[in-house]
């Protein structure tokens, strides 16, 4: 049987949707999971493949995506489609796999109208994520508890003096430790006193689909977590103002739609966004621990120092407005 062939059996199987399929390409690439989209007499689909260690994480998400569906908000969101047994998905490959509408909308555009609309959205999905209960979350643990991110990284700056090698060379290996030192201090000043409800977790705009003038779609819910609201602001805002050249306007029509943040929010953004940063990069450890150290692991941990020295120029700026 062709590969082929065992996708069409798959689809029916579980689906009763017939070929003749006809791939299709995505508006918003997936970065943590295998994405096909493909079109078929049926309709439009993503078929997503994600790894058999994430499946209850997986579980928790479409429980997450179901209940949002519920709610009253101004965009959609990619819940999967129940297989003809009635369950979210089915195991195979490399784990579980779903099926999950292809939803109209193109990436984010890099304009005023369209971040102050990304805001806007962010706000309205707070509100709602708000009233759902953090056991409930995908992902149980808050970032600030870095040591538990992933079960290889009990410990990051241990790491670093049992295994540099993992960080690729001695100058990022220098600048992390220092950036990792001044995350630590942060987070336990202005950052841990901010109230925590279920968050997004990776809140970007390769998450998000646009059209009609506004957010059409909130993607990726797979991160989603207990934390405070400022974790997916400064997620957003890091996208276009650690650069060479901050896209300032860009932020603040963001903050416009998504409304005031509170004093120690703002007080409390440079902690997020090295928080942020932070994460990702643990969780790269991890990886490389795993599979072996790589340039993408390498640079996760460099852009850390980045997001420092970035704060020492504009951080001011950042939480004064």
């Amino acid at each position: 049987m062709s590969a082929l062939d065992e996708v069409e059996k798959v689809l029916w199987d579980h689906y009763g949707l017939r070929g003749p399929f006809e791939v299709t390409a995505l508006a918003a690439e997936g970065r943590n999971n295998s994405l096909v989209a493909f079109r078929s007499p049926g309709g439009a689909f993503v078929w997503k493949q994600g790894s058999s260690a994430l499946a209850p994480v997986q579980q928790r998400e479409f429980a997450l995506l179901a209940w949002l569906a519920e709610q009253d908000l101004p965009f959609r969101m990619a819940a999967p489609l129940r297989t003809l047994a009635g369950a979210w998905g089915w195991e195979g490959g490399r784990g579980l796999n779903v099926l999950l509408p292809l939803l109209p909308g193109e990436r984010l555009p890099e304009t005023a109208d369209a971040w102050h609309a990304l805001g806007t959205a962010l706000n309205a999905l707070h509100a709602a994520l708000a009233r759902f209960p953090l056991e409930g979350a995908p992902r149980l643990l808050d970032w600030a508890k870095l040591g538990d991110l992933h079960p290889r990284v009990p410990d990051p700056l241990a790491l670093s003096f049992e295994q540099p090698d993992l960080w690729g060379d001695e100058a990022t290996l220098h600048s992390w430790r220092l950036a990792f030192g001044e995350m630590l201090w942060r987070v336990r000043d202005a950052y841990a006193a901010l109230p925590r409800q279920v968050v997004h977790g990776d809140f970007n705009s390769v998450n998000v689909l646009f059209g009609g003038g506004g957010v059409s779609a909130v993607l990726d819910f797979e991160f989603a977590c207990p934390g405070p609201r400022l974790l997916d602001v400064a997620t957003a805002l890091s996208e276009v103002l650690v650069r060479p050249e901050p896209e300032w306007a860009l932020a603040q029509a963001f903050l416009r739609g998504y409304g005031q943040l509170t004093l120690q929010e703002r007080a409390a953004l440079p902690a997020a966004l090295l928080l942020r940063q932070a994460a990702v990069g643990v969780w790269g450890l991890g990886q490389a621990l795993e599979d072996g150290p790589n340039a993408t692991t390498q640079a996760r941990l460099r852009e850390l120092g980045t997001v420092s020295a970035w704060l020492k120029t504009q951080g001011d700026r950042l939480t004064t407005g």
